[in-house]
């Protein structure tokens, strides 16, 4: 029998394809030679489909994950490696991704995988209806998950590299007035949920950190109150902790909101008596009626029928946290002050967010250094160096 050497192989035609071999290196065990078939339409992508396998064979390529279909591989990349890595409710949206974005091209083999394939399924993606943030947003997640393959050495690059995101366009905020919030707040008639408002307002905390305050949290002497934990439905406590360092921080209180967090405690400790050992022992200062915690998703859905039946319209709750940006920024709070009590990671985030706000801080701060200013003006208020006898 001849002897095969690595590298042989042959070509012929069956039927309307064409079908490429070669001959692979010896398995070192057992010494076994085994050969690849490369099957195509034409003479001429037989032998490119073979040529490619074995360069990726020279090159210390992982040639049978790389024979993976994609879809194959990003199931596989989220429960070996994104699920070790990423939160709960990250990893949720990341199986999003591979439902709606990597589905369309997951028959490709990760060999095959080009950037015009991602190219495609981005812009049937983006006709969908998918918005411009939403596409950026699963283009970045499965270049991860290829960038993952090339360390694995599955693929020789990452073809998502070369994609071009699209242009995010940012929702714009909306930020409500006095008016609109005693509006909202005299239409509320659920007091423990007015009570949260007026917190979110005056702490511009996320909806998930408000639902996640406990008693412990409030410092009555001090008048502060400790962020340590978000609601997240997708954790298996059901809570989170903050993501960043800044994110779990500190926020001074006025009397006010003191005043209104004691009533909420008597009115809430009341409740607790009249249910006795059905109220859970988790101390939550906004929980549901029973004492469970409340979900994001059902206090977004209170939010929405509250602003409904006073004709506000398209408002989300987290517009209440720009909304005590705003007020602070435009009641001269320092801007650093205001990126602590938010939880931003730097200054620049806080400022480039309420950029609107600037302009007239700039006039307020025209106003100021004239009035410092002023007195050079009068020649009898001006001060003079004081001169040595």
């Amino acid at each position: 029998m001849r002897r095969r050497d690595y590298g042989s192989g042959g070509l012929r035609k069956r039927g309307n394809s064409w079908q490429a071999t070669l001959w692979l290196p010896r398995d070192s065990d057992t010494q076994k030679r085994a050969r690849k078939t490369f099957t195509a339409a034409t003479k001429k992508e037989a032998l490119e489909r073979r040529s490619a396998y074995q360069r990726r064979l020279e090159h210390g390529l992982d040639v049978v994950g790389a024979e993976s279909r994609l879809g194959e591989y990003f199931e596989r990349w989220l429960r070996e490696h994104a699920a070790r890595s990423v939160s709960a409710r990250t990893l949720v949206g990341y199986e999003q991704t591979g439902r709606v974005f990597v589905a369309s091209i997951g028959s490709v083999r990760l060999s095959d995988l080009r950037t015009p394939h991602i190219e495609k399924a981005l812009a049937a993606y983006l006709r969908s209806g998918a918005s411009n943030r939403t596409a950026a947003k699963h283009l970045t997640i499965l270049g991860a998950a290829l960038g993952r393959a090339v360390v694995l050495k599955l693929i020789t690059h990452n073809p998502a590299t070369a994609v071009t995101k699209p242009r995010a366009v940012r929702r714009e905020m909306r930020v409500l007035d006095m008016e609109t919030l005693a509006a909202i707040l005299d239409a509320c008639d659920d007091p423990d949920f007015g009570r949260l408002i007026n917190l979110a307002v005056h702490t511009g905390l996320r909806a998930g950190e408000l639902l996640g305050l406990r008693w412990s949290d409030i410092s009555w002497e001090h008048a502060l109150l400790q962020v340590k934990r978000a609601r997240n439905q997708f954790a298996e406590s059901g809570f989170a902790e903050p993501k960043t360092a800044a994110g779990r921080r500190a926020i001074a209180l006025s009397p006010r909101e003191i005043a209104i967090l004691r009533e909420h405690r008597a009115a809430q400790s009341e409740r607790r008596l009249s249910l006795g050992p059905a109220w859970p022992d988790q101390w939550l200062v906004f929980p549901r009626p029973d004492g469970h915690p409340e979900s994001v998703s059902t206090l977004a859905r209170k939010w929405s029928a509250l602003c409904g039946r006073v004709g506000v319209a398209d408002v989300r709750f987290h517009d209440l946290r720009h909304t005590s940006a705003t007020i602070a920024l435009v009641s001269g709070v320092h801007p650093k002050i205001v990126q602590e009590r938010l939880g931003h990671s730097t200054i620049g985030v806080t400022l480039d967010t309420y950029s609107h706000v600037l302009p007239s801080m700039q006039e307020d701060a025209a106003h100021r250094i004239g009035d410092a200013m002023s007195v050079l003006d009068d020649p009898d208020r001006r001060p003079r160096a004081s001169s040595e006898e």
